[in-house]
């Protein structure tokens, strides 16, 4: 077998690597956990003003879990998809009739549902103008969760071009790339975000430089992907991993309740500079879990789940929604029914992705699953 095939097509019978599967798994719940939180709390600073301790340090950590969801997606793209051999345009070829026709058809799906789902769920007059827009890549999704997909469309079609320039070189030379892209993707939305909050908006700060062919925060993610797997990431002492972790959560953590404090309404994104930092070593610890991720049923466990993984993601919003209707008016505090609509959404999700992947061109080209 050439080189080029047996990094495009992996063999069926090839073993699923554990605890990569438990990175996805993980994923996926950060991913729920977030929206279920977005889901029950207005995040408004009026809600915060008004709310208990508990419930605002609820909202606060598991917000901020909650986005770990979509770095540790894109650390696995990079782990799994960067350093491919694509030996010429035939490879090239291949990868995208493989891998583009079954995220195009499940985004333009999903846009269209839960366009159509959620005029019915407001019982609003749908805006056909937005539609065509949503469905031609011209205009925001109606349901937020869905600007992923574009996204990761976009960062398939640049992976076989990357892979071949990254095959060429050792990840030292990644560091001034990632060095720039880190200032200008990271570093100066934070120093506007602070001349925000101090009261300016006008004097905010730019490049001249034209960085957009570094892939962004998202590439940046991407790459850090890529750049563990060249690592010993079982040789990085594990307290040193957790104490990171606990340190830069708590900054994060702390950062975000001093801006509410300041009644500035803050929305934590992808472009905080420790956000990087906090995904790295949950990351970096679920690899050194692998032995217990080895026991009993475990492995089985984490396979299902990660193999429909982008099924659950699509199914899970309007699940939420549906939910809320539901429970909205149980007397029981925010936290309690935000872990109410994190486990019923999960499991009722997994179990309709379970049901519907049964089917093999819905598995395929309406829920994105291989």
């Amino acid at each position: 077998m050439s080189r080029s095939q047996s990094n495009i097509e992996r063999p069926p019978s090839q073993k699923r690597i554990i605890w990569l599967d438990g990175v996805r798994t993980v994923a996926i719940a950060c991913v729920l956990l977030c929206h279920s939180i977005e889901t029950v709390y207005e995040m408004t600073l009026d809600e915060w003003r008004d709310a208990g301790i508990i419930s605002r340090a609820f909202r606060l950590c598991g917000f901020t879990v909650g986005r770990f969801g979509v770095p540790l997606f894109l650390f696995l793209t990079g782990y799994l998809m960067l350093g491919r051999h694509f030996a010429n345009e035939k490879d090239v070829s291949s990868f995208y009739r493989k891998r583009l026709p079954p995220l195009l058809t499940s985004t333009l799906f999903w846009t269209a549902f839960t366009f159509v789902f959620l005029f019915l769920y407001n019982d609003e007059p749908p805006n056909w103008d937005a539609f065509w827009r949503q469905m031609t890549f011209l205009g925001k999704p109606s349901m937020s969760m869905l600007w992923y997909m574009p996204m990761i469309i976009g960062v398939y079609i640049a992976i076989p071009f990357l892979s071949t320039a990254l095959e060429r070189f050792s990840p030292r030379a990644l560091i001034l790339p990632m060095a720039v892209c880190y200032v200008t993707g990271f570093f100066l939305p934070l120093v506007n975000l602070l001349i925000k909050v101090d009261g300016g908006d006008t004097a905010l700060v730019g490049t001249t430089l034209h960085v957009g062919y570094l892939g962004g925060i998202y590439g940046f993610y991407m790459l850090l992907g890529y750049i563990m797997k060249q690592l010993d990431l079982s040789a990085v002492r594990l307290r040193y991993v957790v104490l990171t972790l606990l340190a830069a959560f708590t900054l994060v953590c702390l950062f975000q309740n001093a801006l509410w404090k300041d009644k500035y309404n803050y929305g934590l994104w992808y472009d905080l500079p420790l956000l990087p930092i906090c995904c790295v070593c949950v990351f970096i610890l679920i690899n050194q879990m692998q032995p217990l991720l080895q026991r009993n049923r475990i492995p089985d466990i984490l396979s299902s789940i990660s193999r429909i993984a982008l099924a659950v993601f699509f199914i899970h919003r309007p699940v939420q929604l549906l939910l809320w209707l539901a429970v909205e008016n149980i007397p029981a505090k925010k936290p309690i029914l935000a872990v109410i609509i994190f486990t019923a959404s999960a499991i009722i999700s997994y179990l309709l992705a379970v049901l519907l992947c049964k089917a093999k061109l819905i598995r395929k080209f309406i829920l994105g699953c291989s």
